[in-house]
């Protein structure tokens, strides 16, 4: 899975006890990834916040996905 790019999402932002983006990435400890590009996102499906950045980097990131998958 070496070079595939991981894309993390926390929806419900629209909540009072979502997390922040920085406090998703210390949960996880995202930031102890290196081998890959890593990209997070705090959404709301219901108030569509952020949605059109996530949908830009599935899209970018779409064709790179395949193909290193076919490899």
């Amino acid at each position: 899975l070496a070079n595939i790019p991981v894309l993390v999402l926390g929806n419900k932002n629209d909540l009072d006890e979502a997390l922040t983006v920085d406090q998703m990435i210390e949960a996880m400890n995202l930031q102890a990834i290196t081998s890959r590009e890593v990209a997070c996102y705090s959404i709301s499906a219901k108030n569509q916040v952020n949605i059109d950045i996530t949908l830009k980097w599935l899209i970018k990131h779409s064709s790179s996905a395949s193909s290193a998958l076919a490899l």
